[in-house]
């Protein structure tokens, strides 16, 4: 029981979060530049940790290996530059854009769709959610401050920032002090921002350059 209800909160969490990027991506409201972007912790998983330690172990061998498959690659191409699976129109089932007598292929004249996403839906996802767990539950409050922003709810979005940044989980993370000090901005306390801006640059001295 327990784990379906973890796999429920967890597939409410991702819905909750993909609908509120896409809201503030185009909402007309002034919204800080980092829930504008894409409000994301830089956390780094366990398999993240497995892949970086395996490429780190990778012996000479292996790109030597790739290496001479890049070469057998490319001296199998033609002499005008294209091989014979591309002069056909496809390499392994992916077919290539033909470019009309304009030189303009078909790809550039789509015109794309821009997801619109209204502050209904978010809310409806977020209520969803919290059918399930507390808004200051160290998983929603990320989700929590979001929808606040949202409904330039500065205060309530920096109140609920406030705690995860003392969550263990979210202990230390720039990116949680990052929303912090562009929110204390939005709400026009400028001295504290500058004071956190600089504290910033003491706590995370190695991500910052003098020049």
């Amino acid at each position: 029981m327990e784990s379906r209800k973890a796999a429920i909160v967890d597939a409410l969490l991702a819905k909750a979060d993909v609908l509120l990027d896409a809201h503030l991506a185009i909402s007309t409201q002034e919204v800080p530049d980092i829930y504008r972007s894409g409000f994301r912790l830089s956390q780094i998983s366990k398999d993240e940790e497995l892949v970086g330690e395996l490429l780190k172990n990778q012996s000479v061998g292996d790109f030597q290996v790739v290496e001479e498959e890049a070469i057998k690659t490319s001296n199998e191409i033609q002499k005008d530059g294209t091989s014979e699976l591309e002069n056909k129109g496809c390499v392994e089932g992916i077919e290539f854009p033909v470019k009309p007598e304009g030189g303009v292929t078909n790809l550039t004249s789509r015109p794309r769709s821009v997801v619109k996403v209204t502050l209904q839906d978010i809310d409806d996802s977020y209520y969803e959610l919290l059918k399930w767990v507390e808004p200051t539950d160290s998983k929603v409050l990320i989700i929590s401050s979001k929808q606040a922003v949202a409904h330039a709810h500065y205060g309530r979005a920096l109140k609920f920032l406030r705690k995860a940044a003392e969550d263990k989980v979210y202990l230390n993370n720039p990116n949680i002090d990052r929303a912090i000090t562009e929110l204390v901005d939005q709400l026009g306390w400028v001295h504290i921002s500058s004071l956190l801006r600089n504290h910033m640059i003491l706590k995370y001295h190695g991500q910052f350059r003098l020049f």
